[in-house]
């Protein structure tokens, strides 16, 4: 299948629209970032005896050394605040690299001579979800932790917390003092505390300081660091906590602690063999060398998680001039960061994909080695002002296909490229890994599905526009709760599969039934508030109550937490249609069937589209997109058919229409849909094409 990007004027005017919808609606998106948080040791002494000096020297500094280096390593400085910088950084590694050169650099250089001492930094490093305002100011908890663990450290020192610690073990030369958990203010969690020793000492013997932050060779690694980071690696892969792990062995927590610094017994070592088949007790008879992270994956294999899991793999260059490298890179990043926006599926890092960069190595060794059940690579080639990616999604124990796709676009704005396709990929590839885990919970006995497995069968069965399909999903979805009661997925499908049973006019009782399906998704909302479906199908309730700014406001924050959800997106135009913006709803709708026009949903995104073209009295456009639609065999899609048709005066037609519609429910009745449509804007000129094409009274 190929999708061409168009650039018709046209188009163009509709992206235009879309951008301005887009600033109008959503004020603020979220990504997980590295932050880091840096402020001058004695600030308001220095100020008080020499102000004008002070101030100069701190301008020096972020002129001449942070901002070059902060460049030099992919970030930004997001702000200035006094005797301070905040700086967001995509990857941790990153972010631990440019704060070591930046204290090693006034270590080793200092600053101007100066009555009042010397500039010096203390530095904090977290990994966390920021809200990112229109001006590029972040928010969020990561800020926060950010700024507590500066405060920890020592002057010229850095403290990151132990998601940090754990992203970048091995990576570095520099060692890390583990300071243990501290109770910081406004943090309800304990947070891991860890200290880069950033004296000269810490600099290799005969080195550079750059050789602090960049190894060239191999280095010895204790077997205490390669026990610890085979340890760490398993719980992260497994997605294990402490607490679990300590559960599940029956060491204790703070055995556990003790483990995860180095400090443990043989004993200690043979219980965790047991529970994880790790060979820990041979890493203390051999000595090693390499990487810390190396160590960990040369002992034990990674086990495919019991979840689904994707690696994305660097994409080819195509173009044949290396200095296009870059975009195949961004474009690969940028798909990593949309997938890892999906909840439910396990992303593995940029720093493991990105090992197997220039490297022709078969797809089932990759996804052995990382642990995946799927693999998704492409391309990128740049020719003649265009640029085209293809991308091939696959199932990595089988080595099947699943998808494969092609996109070309001129190549105008970059950025804005970027960004279409990779909602695009997300938006095409998460129909389908939902397709394969349903196929593939379904091969398993009825009883030892768990409750993922519950909800991927579901997802597949929701997708039949099926009665007695959607009531088995209801069922399932059930059992899923009744298994997991926390888990939001579950409890927002249910709530989805209700809403949509009620639009098919399969319950009999409208208000109750939307009524059930709005407790389901605040149900989900209560357990999870970042779940997109939670939100979609809380905004279509109350859309469908007539709530239309509280429902434009859900949607939209659906819309933020996952860009490429496709479904949601037409919902989106579905809640504008009906809240009367229909010019923006057509945007959105056109914007929907462009993303995934193969979607199983596909049906219902043309009904929508339609729709909203016979909002704006566009008849002879909607009339292709309505007639497509009816494939579902789907009540409310005939309706919206019918409508056109009678405007159109095929009344003919319409009425062939009218027949197979009345053998899928109760005889459809103007005085019923007037009522179910009392807090629509369309309301009026749907009616008027029912009536024109025959529909009673």
């Amino acid at each position: 299948m190929n999708l061409v990007i168009g650039g018709s004027a046209n188009e163009r005017g509709e992206r235009a629209v879309r951008r301005r919808r887009r600033q109008a609606f959503r004020m603020t998106t979220r990504r997980l970032a590295a932050i880091l948080a840096a402020d001058v040791v004695g600030f308001s002494s220095m100020m008080e005896r020499n102000e004008e000096g002070t101030l100069a020297r701190l301008k020096a500094l972020q002129r001449e050394l942070l901002e070059p280096r902060v460049s030099a390593h992919h970030g930004r400085v997001v702000k200035t605040t006094g005797d301070g910088f905040l700086v967001e950084f995509a990857s941790p590694l990153e972010a631990v690299r440019c704060a070591l050169q930046v204290q090693e650099q006034l270590a080793s250089k200092g600053a101007p001579e100066a009555p009042e001492g010397p500039l010096q930094l203390r530095m904090g490093i977290t990994l966390g979800d920021v809200i990112i305002q229109e001006d590029g100011d972040i928010y969020g908890e990561g800020v926060n932790v950010a700024t507590r663990l500066e405060q920890l450290a020592e002057p010229g020192g850095i403290c990151v917390s132990g998601k940090v610690h754990d992203e970048v073990e091995g990576k570095i030369a520099v060692p890390m003092e583990d300071r243990g958990e501290y109770q910081v203010k406004n943090i309800s969690r304990p947070v891991r505390v860890f200290a880069a020793r950033t004296s000269k000492g810490a600099t290799p013997a005969g080195g550079t300081a750059s050789a602090a932050f960049e190894r060239t060779g191999p280095v010895r690694i204790d077997p205490e660091r390669r026990i610890t980071a085979a340890i760490r690696d398993y719980l992260a892969r497994e997605r294990v906590s402490r607490e679990q792990f300590a559960f599940k062995t029956k060491l204790g927590k703070s055995t556990v602690d003790k483990l995860l610094t180095g400090l443990f017994s043989e004993r200690t070592l043979a219980i965790v063999e047991s529970h994880t088949g790790l060979k820990l007790r041979e890493m203390l008879e051999s000595p090693a060398t390499g990487d810390a992270s190396a160590a960990a994956a040369s002992s034990a294999a990674p086990k495919p998680l019991d979840r689904p899991s994707l690696a994305v793999l660097p994409f080819t260059n195509m173009s044949g001039d290396p200095e296009q490298e870059y975009l195949a890179d961004g474009i690969t990043e940028d798909l990593i960061a949309g997938f890892a926006r999906l909840r439910w599926l396990f992303v593995i890092a940029r720093n493991s994909s990105f090992t197997y960069k220039g490297k022709a190595a078969d797809v089932r060794q990759v996804a052995q080695e990382l642990g995946v059940r799927y693999v998704l690579e492409g391309s990128v080639r740049v020719a003649g002002g265009r640029m085209r990616v293809t991308t091939q999604l696959i199932d990595a124990e089988s080595g099947k296909h699943i998808c494969a796709d092609r996109y070309d676009r001129e190549l105008r704005d970059l950025f804005a490229v970027q960004d279409e396709i990779t909602e695009r990929v997300v938006a095409i590839v998460e129909p389908h890994l939902y397709a394969e885990e349903g196929f593939r919970a379904a091969s398993n006995p009825p009883d030892s599905i768990d409750a993922w497995g519950l909800v991927a069968r579901a997802v597949v069965m929701l997708n039949k526009f099926d009665r007695e399909q959607n009531m088995e999903a209801q069922a399932l979805l059930r059992r899923a709760i009744a298994l997991e009661p926390t888990y939001a997925r579950a409890h927002a499908l249910l709530g989805w599969a209700i809403y949509w049973a009620t639009y098919s006019y399969w319950l009999p009782d409208r208000e109750d039934s939307v009524r059930q399906a709005s407790v389901h998704a605040q149900d989900a909302l209560q357990h999870d508030r970042a779940d997109p479906w939670a939100r979609m199908v809380f905004g279509l309730c109350l859309s469908s109550a007539g709530q239309h700014e509280r429902a434009l406001g859900e949607l939209q924050a659906a819309l933020n937490l996952n860009p490429s959800f496709a479904l949601g997106h037409i919902v989106f135009g579905w809640a504008l249609l009906r809240a009367g913006h229909f010019d923006e709803a057509l945007v959105e709708t056109g914007w929907a069937l462009r993303m995934s026009p193969v979607d199983d949903f596909a049906g219902f995104y043309t009904t929508i589209h339609g729709l909203a073209l016979v909002a704006t009295r566009q008849f002879e456009e909607a009339l292709p997109y309505l007639r497509a639609s009816i494939a579902g065999s789907h009540s409310g899609q005939y309706h919206s058919l019918i409508s056109c048709c009678g405007h159109l005066g095929l009344i003919e037609e319409a009425q062939e229409y009218i027949a197979a519609r009345n053998k899928l429910g109760p005889p459809v009745r103007l005085s019923v849909l007037r009522r179910n449509l009392a807090h629509f804007a369309h309301r009026d000129v749907f009616l008027e094409g029912l009536a024109k094409a025959g529909v009673p009274e």
